[in-house]
């Protein structure tokens, strides 16, 4: 990144309120005064728990070029007024203005994800299937919203030839803002599920929340769409390109015969349009898995990956950590395995994960946390998933939180569960519920935290 003070005030629509001498260019941008700020512009980004105006002299301490601000510094303040301060009406606003504003300038092609399950997941993989041929780069961990999307494109360089940029959401015209900013050459919707439904109120309207990608799609660009979901499939006809994928014959990269090698990994023929069939070897477990799979065999296949390539990044790929990370180690004098899916639950991936414990041999042990922003619809899918895991054989059935109390009351006298009120509650007692030789499933919205019972089951690791 090289952007001078001038381009940067012009780009926020902002002014400088103090500068130097010598000219300024921006390297990169920063909100946390913790890190390196060599060069950089450091965003003092106002918080719940925290307002950044109060670390831009910790920022220029560290070596920031400049700062961009909305509340009134004067300069003499500062112990280290080394650089230019610029002011504006909103930094939230102005990070994002500058972020469109460098992209802009880039010639990188963006591939935009959303869905309500397996985003993260399906980034990865695209991420690992471009990378065979250009040079790529891709969100981390969480950074997918108006914060995290512009520290992303922040982060391109100008060799980068495709970016992978996941867009989370939950509430209507997040995406739309996140699509302008980064306006996509391609775009991906996994599925529309129930995650969120408590703030868009009905599975329609998560499907309008999510088609706010295709506002501002670039001219010529394609639509990559689950073609087993329902909602999905109405779009046909309404985009200018679509590419389908799936099981259902209709789809252009479709998948047969899937198997599931117990709780490692997932196999499955895949064909592009009318090119020969080839397999892939996924390595991660669950049909839901195959999906993603096709949905980064699309984007490669559109970008002018090999089959063989596809087959390298999709079998070679890294999923981001506490998504399906399955892991053996030590307990009670024993050995288990902890299937670490704790990063987030929305009703469908916690069905698609409760699937996969019961592919496990041996004793099998759920532990599920509350899912959340469900509304009215708590109660009932709470419920639902209760139910789910009673009917897949699983050994041990234990829910966490207020929620899934409704839950164990309707599986109580079904099958083998124990209830808690709350995640320490549920420690208190673990040593006596899990085994050695147990496979053990830990699931639960991110507000839960169920790190910790991850963190408990591998000894404090």
């Amino acid at each position: 990144m090289k952007l001078s003070i001038d381009k940067v005030t012009a780009a926020v629509g902002g002014a400088v309120i103090h500068d130097i001498d010598i000219p300024i260019v921006i390297s990169g941008v920063s909100i946390d005064s913790r890190e390196d700020q060599t060069g950089k512009l450091f965003v003092a980004l106002t918080g719940e728990r925290a307002d950044g105006h109060d670390f831009v002299q910790a920022a220029f301490a560290a070596g920031a070029s400049a700062a961009l601000v909305e509340r009134d510094i004067e300069p003499e303040t500062l112990s280290v007024p080394s650089g230019a301060i610029i002011k504006v009406e909103s930094t939230r606003q102005a990070l994002k203005d500058l972020a469109a504003h460098y992209i802009r300038t880039l010639s990188v092609k963006v591939v935009g994800i959303t869905g309500s399950a397996g985003k993260t997941t399906t980034k990865d993989m695209i991420a690992s299937v471009l990378s065979q041929k250009y040079h790529t780069l891709k969100t981390e961990g969480n950074f997918n919203n108006e914060i995290g999307l512009p520290l992303t494109v922040f982060r391109l360089e100008p060799h980068h030839e495709y970016a992978v940029i996941e867009m989370g959401m939950n509430h209507a015209g997040e995406i739309d803002r996140l699509s302008k900013l980064a306006p996509p050459d391609i775009a991906v919707i996994t599925n529309i599920g129930l995650a969120h439904v408590e703030n868009l109120g009905s599975r329609e309207g998560i499907f309008a929340a999510k088609s706010e990608i295709f506002n501002h799609m670039k001219d010529g660009a394609v639509a990559v769409l689950n073609g087993d979901d329902d909602k999905l499939q109405t779009l046909r006809g309404k985009l200018e390109r679509i590419c389908y994928f799936g099981t259902d014959p209709d789809c252009f990269v479709r998948a047969s015969d899937i198997s599931l090698d117990g709780i490692s990994s997932t196999g499955c023929m895949v064909k592009i349009g009318d090119t020969p069939s080839f397999r892939l070897s996924i390595p991660l477990p669950g049909r839901h898995i195959a999906l993603n799979a096709l949905a980064a065999a699309a984007v490669g296949h559109i970008a002018g990956v090999s089959p063989q390539d596809i087959q390298r990044g999709i079998g070679g790929f890294t999923p981001t950590k506490m998504r399906m990370d399955i892991s053996g180690c030590s307990y009670g004098g024993g050995e288990i395995t902890v299937i670490n899916d704790c990063y987030n639950a929305s009703p469908d991936s916690m069905k698609a994960a409760l699937d996969i414990l019961a592919n496990a041999g041996g004793r099998k042990v759920c532990i599920l946390g509350d899912m959340m922003e469900l509304g009215d619809y708590a109660r009932q899918i709470h419920i639902d998933i209760a139910k789910h895991a009673c009917s897949k054989d699983i050994d041990m059935v234990v829910l966490v939180g207020e929620r899934f109390g409704w839950g164990y009351e309707a599986i109580k006298s079904d099958c083998v569960a124990r209830y808690f009120v709350d995640q320490q509650a549920s420690l208190r007692y673990i040593d006596e519920i899990v085994r050695p030789g147990d496979t053990v499933l830990v699931k639960a919205a991110r507000g839960m935290k169920f790190e910790q019972t991850v963190k408990h089951l591998r000894g404090g690791e």
